[in-house]
């Protein structure tokens, strides 16, 4: 498994993207929230036995992640707006920064909980 501390610097080449990310018209808060929430998922998600994480594949992931909030999230508020009008009366700051670490940390989060869950399914038969 790749210790944490090696696991960060893998990371470091990924935050160039966060001004790419802005340059293309994404909006940065979260774009970084997603950065932010889905390193510190990795970080806690440990590898399946056999499998390594090399550092291409750290800086694709955190990409990955910073740009699917930064796509994502304001897309996700427009519709949680319309769909739930007291959203509208949160802070628009806040609601950006949580659906961005929502997205950001749903790539990482959602494999393993399918995982998790298909084990248990099948234990229950």
């Amino acid at each position: 498994m790749t210790d944490k501390p090696t696991l960060v610097a893998n990371a470091m080449p990924a935050v160039p993207v966060v001004p790419v990310g802005a340059f293309f018209g994404f909006d940065p808060l979260t774009m970084v929230a997603g950065f932010v929430i889905g390193l510190v998922v990795l970080l806690h998600i440990r590898p399946e036995p056999g499998e390594t994480r090399t550092p291409f594949m750290v800086f694709l992931l955190m990409a990955g992640s910073a740009f699917l909030a930064g796509i994502f999230a304001p897309l996700a508020i427009a519709g949680g707006i319309h769909y739930f009008p007291w959203m509208g009366t949160v802070e628009s700051g806040g609601l950006r920064l949580a659906a961005g670490g929502i997205i950001g940390a749903a790539p990482h989060l959602a494999p393993v909980l399918w995982r998790m869950w298909r084990q248990n399914k099948g234990a229950q038969q």
